[in-house]
């Protein structure tokens, strides 16, 4: 469970810098997939 748990957060924080940038939409998508996903584990 661990290991699921850190593998979402490095999603979520893979996905931060695009979103923060506003020059890509796919950016916020993914923040908000990851963190769902983070949510569900």
């Amino acid at each position: 469970m661990r290991d699921l748990i850190a593998e979402r957060w490095g999603a979520v924080w893979k996905a931060v810098p695009v979103a923060l940038k506003g020059e890509d939409i796919e950016g916020v998508h993914d923040v908000r997939v990851a963190s769902r996903r983070l949510r569900a584990a």
